[in-house]
């Protein structure tokens, strides 16, 4: 996905650019050797740095000034640090030892360091957030955290619960990707002078995306290859989360499937393998789940509508189409 992206990142280039350089400062400021050493590892794993794109387009499309600009860099910064601190603690939870093809931090140095890197990518941003002086946006930014460790926290509470409603599923998906989308939006044009209620407009936005975006991972977690995914196939199937393709698969299979599966999974003897050939056998599941993905993203399509008619709003539309084409 991220070549598809290279065109986007374009429009906002030097921003870009920018804010790469705030997070690299930010992370080798430290006499810290062995502290310097893991974050110089961080960043070189660079992701696709959505949430700080996020943040510029929409500042961008609504003609932000200049004067703001360097609010905008530290908040983007300030999300990508944000990202970047709960997927190491992901990889903890998930003991996952692939992240953006190549071993995660936890792999590589262990619980006992991983934990305290997270929080202190944490602490890094709030002093980034610091920067904008700007009370509102950090308490939002405040409460979005808090909605990201309630979603994580669901999510492994919720593991090996194969009576998990989709409703509950979903409420979980959006606090851990969703709202971070979200705020990523609403800030770009919140910075950019815009009313709340356009504000709002861009958070519904972001809202679909974040949805959309994760909804189609779980569909690629049993399509996809690794090096697709930047880690390995079947990690969450293994911890025990329940994602949307085995909901459905549960929820519509007959009741000899049914029981079938839930006493294999149960047992811990129905494997990741398995359950992909049954999914391909029941077509069903994953046909529902990117229908559900595109819901999300049609959603964002219309919260587009009212948006200065530029580059950057076709960039938004470009997303879209990328996400939808990539399941």
């Amino acid at each position: 996905m991220s070549h598809p992206l290279l065109n986007l990142y374009k429009l906002v280039e030097p921003e870009m650019n920018q804010v790469s350089k705030v997070i690299e400062t930010t992370l080798l400021n430290t006499q810290t050797k062995p502290l310097r050493e893991i974050n110089s590892y961080i960043l070189s794993a660079k992701g696709k740095r959505l949430r700080p794109l996020l943040c510029l387009l929409f500042f961008k499309v609504h003609n932000g000034k200049s004067e703001n600009l360097n609010q905008v860099i530290h908040l983007a910064a300030a999300l990508e640090l944000i990202h970047m601190a709960s997927l190491i603690h992901d990889d903890i939870i998930d003991k996952a030892d692939i992240r953006h093809n190549q071993p995660s931090v936890y792999a590589k140095w262990g619980t006992e360091a991983a934990i305290p890197i997270g929080v202190y990518l944490y602490s890094m941003s709030l002093s980034l957030i610091a920067k904008t002086n700007n009370i509102a946006l950090l308490q939002r930014i405040s409460k979005t955290v808090q909605h990201l460790c309630e979603g994580e926290l669901v999510q492994v509470l919720e593991r090996d619960n194969l009576n998990l409603d989709i409703k509950s599923h979903l409420l979980a998906l959006k606090k851990k990707t969703a709202v971070l989308f979200s705020l990523a939006c609403f800030s770009g044009t919140y910075l950019a002078g815009q009313s709340l209620r356009t504000c709002y407009k861009a958070k519904h936005f972001g809202f679909g995306l974040g949805m959309g975006f994760q909804i189609s991972d779980d569909v690629m977690d049993f399509t996809a290859t690794e090096k697709q995914l930047g880690k390995k196939p079947g990690q969450d199937y293994e911890q025990g989360e329940m994602t949307l393709p085995i909901l459905l698969l549960l929820k519509n299979a007959s009741p000899e499937l049914q029981k079938t599966l839930i006493t294999s999974m149960q047992s811990k003897e129905a494997t990741f393998d398995q359950i992909k050939d049954l999914l391909v056998q029941h077509p069903h599941a994953i046909e529902n789940t990117k229908s559900l993905a595109l819901g999300y993203l049609n959603v964002a399509k219309k919260s587009l509508e009212g948006l200065p008619q530029n580059s950057y709003k076709d960039s938004f539309e470009a997303i879209l189409t990328l996400l939808q084409n990539r399941m």
